[in-house]
């Protein structure tokens, strides 16, 4: 459900920030699944979020000004470390970060000047795709089937329930490994290298899972305007197991003293700072905010 707000104001309450454009602001309401589309003179109703100024690249606003002694640190451009390159400056006087802030080298954070928009413009959906799910390609699934229903709804296709479910599969595989890899970082941090070591295994089944069933480790080519490939599903047996694994490192992990002394209120946020800084996925979830785009997905049955 997509709205052009009466009340410009009340439109933007509740509701997370999810892209700005040239010409127009995308606002999510991730209960209900409303989106709210501003337009680009209504800006000043969300430009003092963080999430604007990162998205805009007015690195500026983001900068700490301290009195006290610091030193400004130019950290990148790297992908180590992080799931995508980027650069960074950290402001700290020796035993504490006091403010980071991510680099912008082109318009808009994030934007490493592939010029994606530009590279499918004026080609048929089907050729689009194959550029579109290589956007981030740990997101593959997301990207394509995103991509897809865009273009279904558009031309008015419906695609039957087996479609459905092999885009929630997909989706949900890719929730799975990405959800795997995040905690594997975490252990990287703490240095629980028997930990780590465990969850890159879990993380390279589910890789190999999606092979089975999709054909590519990363799905590329599964999805199809109309349609979607889903190749093996006895493979699907596989995730219990999976799953039993995953428990289980949990557990170890869990009445581990060191690694929960490392981790105790490390990068705590609140729920009223996830709302503030139009947090998502994962730092949402885990700070008790209930943000889930599969209550109101196309994909996902009632």
């Amino acid at each position: 459900m997509i709205s052009t707000p009466v009340n410009v104001e009340n439109s933007v309450r509740g509701k997370t920030l999810s892209a700005v454009f040239d010409d127009f602001i995308v606002m999510t309401d991730y209960s209900s699944g409303e989106i709210t589309v501003l337009p680009a003179e209504e800006a000043h109703l969300v430009d003092d979020r963080p999430l604007y100024s990162f998205l805009t690249g007015r690195i500026e606003d983001l900068r700490l000004h301290c009195d006290r002694p610091a030193f400004r640190l130019h950290y990148g451009p790297l992908s180590s470390g992080i799931w995508e390159a980027g650069a960074f400056e950290v402001v700290s006087y020796g035993e504490r970060i006091l403010n980071v802030v991510p680099l912008c080298h082109y318009k808009r954070l994030g934007d490493r000047g592939r010029g994606m928009i530009r590279r499918i413009e004026g080609k048929t959906p089907d050729v689009a795709l194959m550029e579109v799910e290589r956007i981030c390609g740990t997101f593959s699934a997301s990207y394509s089937t995103a991509f897809t229903m865009a273009v279904e709804r558009i031309a008015g296709l419906e695609v039957d329930s087996s479609v459905r479910a092999a885009r929630i599969a997909a989706v949900e595989l890719e929730r799975i490994y990405n959800h795997i890899h995040a905690i594997y970082r975490v252990a990287v941090a703490a240095s629980q290298k028997v930990a780590v070591s465990h969850l890159s295994a879990l993380e390279e089944e589910v890789l190999r899972l999606n092979f089975r069933l999709f054909g590519h480790r990363y799905t590329f080519g599964f999805n199809r305007v109309g349609g979607a490939c889903l190749r093996d599903l006895r493979a699907l047996d596989r995730l219990d197991a999976i799953e039993r694994e995953f428990d289980e490192l949990v557990e170890e992990l869990s009445v581990s003293k060191i690694f929960i002394d490392r981790l105790h209120n490390t990068a705590k946020l609140t729920e009223e700072e996830i709302v503030e800084l139009d947090a998502i996925g994962i730092a949402a979830k885990g700070s008790g905010v209930d943000r889930d785009v599969r209550k109101f997905s196309d994909n996902y049955p009632g």
